[in-house]
């Protein structure tokens, strides 16, 4: 087995080569994604990393301004490993500090000469009276757990329906979150993109890109630092990758 040495961070993968024998590669995305067309734009959309409030299952939306933990400045540093190779022409984040300070770590350690954008539009979904609460875990009595998926069940229903307690609807993420996506993609007219935004704001995205079905997104998973990479051609949107977390998980 030959083994090349990591030159720079990135996700050990074992290959079989033309030859029969065994190579442990490092690769990063940049190893891995097909070349971008011409007169393509090509969107990394990262959720941001792990917060106390994650990892206790606590429900975090718009309303709450929770910062990294240690763990997630951790994944932060290895997702702008990860990214490493990528020539980034932009950073985006939401106005959130745990979006901010993912970006800002992506961008000061591979990247610092990529344009530094924050959006309000890509803000986390708002969940209303959960937010705060426990909703899975150790943490989650049986009845706010019941409660709780209740009440996805009926947003899952319908895109209008709207999070009790002040929160917003399926379709108000959808909305907000395309008109932002819209105006960057216009304003910057840069071929790599990358978004650092929040769980359920992406699975809204994606479900509404690629399947044209906002209602979908419970469906579709978002780890912390996942990357998914979507390119945008003319009216067409194609993904390459969706919840990468190889490099978490590595």
């Amino acid at each position: 087995m030959r083994v090349v040495p990591a030159v720079r961070a990135g996700v050990l993968r074992t290959m079989m080569s033309a030859t029969g024998t065994t190579e442990t590669l490092v690769t990063t995305l940049a190893d891995i994604l097909p070349p971008l067309a011409p007169n393509a734009q090509r969107l990394y959309l990262l959720r941001h990393g792990q917060t106390d409030w994650n990892a206790e299952g606590r429900a975090q939306g718009g309303g709450f301004d929770i910062e990294l933990n240690q763990v997630g400045r951790r994944q932060a540093e290895i997702v702008a490993d990860e990214l490493d190779g990528i020539p980034l022409d932009v950073i985006a984040s939401s106005h959130l500090k745990r979006s901010r300070q993912t970006a800002d770590i992506v961008h000061s350690l591979h990247h610092s000469d990529a344009k530094r954008v924050v959006m309000r539009g890509f803000g986390e979904m708002r969940f209303g009276e959960f937010e705060g609460y426990a909703i899975r875990g150790p943490l989650c009595t049986p009845e706010r757990k019941a409660y709780y998926l209740g009440v996805a069940a009926t947003l899952r229903e319908s895109a209008d329906t709207k999070w009790p307690g002040g929160g917003e609807s399926t379709r108000d993420v959808e909305t907000r979150g395309r008109l932002a996506l819209q105006q960057l993609l216009n304003d910057t007219q840069a071929q790599h993109i990358a978004i650092v935004a929040h769980g359920r704001f992406n699975k809204i995205m994606l479900s509404s890109l690629l399947y044209q079905d906002s209602t979908k997104h419970q469906d579709i998973t978002q780890g912390n630092t996942c990357v998914n990479v979507l390119d945008f051609e003319g009216d067409e949107c194609t993904s390459q990758l969706l919840n990468y977390v190889d490099h978490v998980e590595s």
